[in-house]
């Protein structure tokens, strides 16, 4: 998967067009996006989007809510009989990676769906991730790419976000880990001046990402171009 596009969970428009910008998947949000209110509506909405609308030329990847929180659970139970082909793993830990598997076990045999056939991409967002991240992706044979979330990689360790050259380490691990466990790395998204993104993309890629996260659909084309 080259590009991973974020995309609002309880924006209908959003879910209907979603698949216009040529992104490899879309990466539906039901955390950072959704405000606490809308949170038991936004997961409906998203199921009831991917029962009834095309999003065959896509591969579909939901975002949950953070697995320390109950919404977590219920983001899982309640979308995964829509079949989604992913889910990601917020904060991930080889526990929380267990704890997504075992949902997804429980979801698939309640709803008759193939045993393993959702998959998991665990984001990885702080130091201990970064230094974990080989066991992360042995939890569970679901996993099927890592995503880096180098904002609040930052933030976990107390740094202010520079230039490229503060991320090559934690990269280069995430990126060499999942090589050796011949999955997909997609890279932090990109939050600078538009005429960067090529080069932070082609600086990822230098150093074994497979693909890249997408914040919105204009970020696509480049982001396809570098990892074509």
């Amino acid at each position: 998967m080259k590009s991973l596009m974020i995309a609002n969970a309880n924006n209908p428009k959003i879910l209907l067009d979603a698949v216009l910008y040529g992104a490899d998947g879309i990466m539906f949000d039901l955390a950072e996006s959704v405000p606490d209110t809308e949170k038991d509506a936004a997961r409906l909405l998203l199921a009831e989007a991917l029962a009834f609308l095309d999003y065959s030329a896509v591969e579909v990847v939901v975002r949950p809510n953070c697995p320390c929180q109950k919404d977590f659970e219920l983001d899982i139970l309640t979308v995964a009989p829509s079949k989604p082909c992913d889910f990601v793993v917020p904060m991930a830990k080889p526990e929380f990676v267990t704890q997504a598997a075992a949902l997804l076990d429980r979801a698939e045999a309640e709803n008759d769906l193939p045993a393993g056939g959702i998959r998991l991409i665990p984001s990885i967002d702080s130091a201990a991730g970064v230094e974990n991240v080989a066991a992360v992706i042995a939890a569970s044979p679901r996993v099927r790419a890592v995503m880096f979330n180098a904002k609040e990689f930052l933030a976990d360790l107390g740094a202010a976000a520079g230039g490229a050259e503060q991320l090559v380490y934690a990269r280069s691990k995430i990126a060499v880990a999942c090589h050796v466990a011949g999955i997909d790395s997609l890279d932090t998204p990109y939050a600078g001046k538009p005429d960067g993104l090529a080069a932070d993309a082609g600086a990822a890629k230098a150093l074994g990402f497979t693909g890249k996260v997408a914040s919105d659909g204009k970020q696509v084309k480049t982001i396809n171009s570098v990892f074509a």
